[in-house]
């Protein structure tokens, strides 16, 4: 299923500025478009870039990256258009990378083990207290109609962001086939990008050879088992994505009600 065709903004700076709205909710009509985006870093816009990011009337930026992350790479937002920014890190500058993890702790170059890093951290995206702080601060911002448009954004634009926004689509009431579809844009949009032989270099510390291309391969993919893997760690605790809401995030009823009537048309 090709949902980003339609949806995908093609920026120089970022491939993965895209609408994630449009899609059909089962409570009714569909998630508003030109109200909801996301994106992988804003450190490359380029003069152009920002023109049309400006035209797009965004006025929160949802920054979900590390503090070193913000400090070595800080966003280009146009100058002169005022934006309210979120700082909502979903993994703490504590944790290892999926690099580091992989280098540091001696893995190895097995992309069975890259995968299990990576189903990892994905289960820990929504369950880590950080993690569930910053979600919650994100959510209750989105009970604020003021708050849209609003621009959810990391490194990549397709772990924590798409973990972030599935969530939001879940709980917005898109089926499951929909939300998987809109994650796995970011295949086509950003991993296809990636140069696997020089990414292998910066993990092991030398210009990777096939094989060491295909065990760093998943830590710059999407996949549904990663995916999974957080959805599955919300059934287990919570039973659900709504339940998740109010037991995790602590959302009452009225901002659930709130974010549905906001995004929802």
């Amino acid at each position: 299923m090709n949902v980003w065709q339609d949806r995908h903004i093609p920026l120089e700076g970022a491939f993965n500025f895209r609408d994630f709205g449009g899609y059909p909710s089962r409570f009714g009509g569909a998630v508003r478009r030109a109200v909801l985006y996301r994106s992988d870093g804003l450190h490359r816009l380029s003069a152009a870039d920002r023109a049309r990011v400006a035209a797009l009337g965004i006025r929160t930026l949802c920054d979900l990256r590390r503090a070193r992350e913000r400090e070595r790479m800080p966003s280009r937002w146009p100058e002169g258009v005022p934006v309210e920014r979120l700082h909502l890190p979903l993994i703490g500058d504590e944790v290892p990378t999926s690099r580091e993890r992989l280098a540091v702790e001696g893995l190895g170059r097995d992309p069975q083990v890259a995968r299990a890093v990576m189903a990892d951290i994905y289960r820990r995206m929504v369950s880590e207290p950080l993690a569930q702080a910053s979600l919650a601060s994100l959510l209750t911002r989105l009970a604020d109609d003021g708050a849209v448009p609003l621009l959810i954004h990391c490194s990549g634009g397709k772990d924590r962001t798409g973990v972030a926004c599935a969530l939001i689509l879940s709980l917005l009431g898109v089926p499951e086939d929909w939300v998987l579809a809109d994650y796995l844009a970011s295949r086509e949009l950003y991993t296809a990008r990636i140069d696997l032989g020089r990414a292998a270099g910066q993990v092991f510390g030398q210009l990777g050879e096939a094989g060491d291309a295909e065990a760093v391969r998943p830590l710059y993919d999407v996949a549904p088992a990663y995916l999974a893997c957080a959805f599955e760690e919300i059934a287990r605790e919570y039973g659900d994505v709504e339940q998740y809401a109010r037991r995790a995030l602590r959302l009452g009823s009225a901002e659930i009600e709130r974010i549905r009537a906001n995004l929802l048309g």
